[in-house]
């Protein structure tokens, strides 16, 4: 990580097993990010953001720096092929997965339907998020 205070990593897995690093630098960059991992339904990227994971990880400090790293990203998102793809922002992230004009107003409303379908009345129903999933190309 830079010495940037205000630089956050995030991470992201596809649905193939590849884990995509981006580095959000401003506050609209971690903002881009909360509304990408929300719309994981209709993505299949899970997102998680590194604070969350070093928060929810145990490796051993004995190994060197990108050992652990690779190990908790491991840890956090079980499906890792071990494939790892950076991002120097969250801009570029999306142009080189597709997730930039109409493909994103598409993933956006997928998830709309799959939360009004998933939630109802007192409570949630667990429905497949394949009817809802957009195809982006990474």
């Amino acid at each position: 990580m830079s010495s940037n205070p205000f630089e956050h990593l995030c991470h992201s897995i596809d649905p193939n097993g590849s884990i995509h690093t981006v580095s959000a630098r401003t506050y609209r960059d971690i903002g881009a990010m909360e509304s990408f991992r929300k719309h994981w339904p209709a993505t299949g990227f899970s997102t998680k953001f590194q604070g969350t994971i070093e928060d929810f990880t145990k490796v051993s400090s004995d190994l060197p720096a990108d050992e652990q790293q690779r190990l908790k990203l491991a840890e956090a998102f079980p499906r890792f092929s071990g494939k790892i793809v950076e991002h120097p922002s969250p801009k570029a992230f999306f142009e080189a997965i597709g997730y930039v004009g109409e493909t994103k107003r598409q993933c956006r409303n997928g998830y709309r339907r799959w939360r009004r379908a998933a939630l109802v009345g007192n409570g949630v129903r667990l429905i497949s998020t394949a009817p809802f999933r957009v195809a982006l190309t990474f």
